[in-house]
């Protein structure tokens, strides 16, 4: 019978061997989870990646978990995603240059006042490209066809954060 493999081993399976064991290395060090680790430093490596590439990473505020890449620039991506709490959020949001494809009024507004900071309406297309993230606002219910919720209505819903990288 095949053992369950836990959160922390399962991290690894789709990485790069010998960044996997540096990581691993690291969370020993500091006595931290790797997917911690991958949560609050997520930034960083994304950034030092992206400079090498003669770039910065962009941070997209999504209102979806939708992660739509470009792929004129390559045929395929891997993304990974992570739940992120509110506090995570705001730290993340307040360090990273952002662009909002926010493009329900009164979800930008709630999502301006659960980050603190401005969370403009825009209603844009996004192409993620490598190294690019997202902040996604996905509710946990699905609405129905056409419904449009006022800013009193969203906040009586449950919702996640989700943090996505493409790579």
């Amino acid at each position: 019978m095949k053992k369950e493999r836990t959160a922390d081993e399962r991290i690894g399976s789709s990485v790069d061997y010998f960044l996997h064991k540096k990581l691993c290395k690291i969370a020993r060090m500091f006595g931290r989870s790797k997917s911690d680790l991958l949560k609050e430093g997520i930034w960083e490596v994304i950034n030092q990646q992206k400079k090498q590439k003669g770039g910065g990473a962009m941070l997209y505020v999504l209102n979806s978990l939708i992660v739509p890449v470009d792929f004129s620039q390559k045929q395929g991506f891997v993304v990974s995603l992570w739940q992120i709490d509110l506090q995570t959020a705001r730290r993340i949001i307040k360090e990273m240059p952002f662009v909002s494809a926010v493009g329900h009024e009164a979800t930008a507004k709630v999502l301006s006042e659960l980050l603190g900071v401005e969370i403009p309406h825009n209603r844009i297309a996004v192409k993620m490209k490598e190294c690019d993230a997202g902040l996604h606002f996905v509710l946990r219910t699905r609405l129905p066809e056409g419904k449009v919720l006022s800013e009193e209505e969203l906040k009586q819903l449950d919702f996640d954060l989700v943090l996505s990288r493409v790579s």
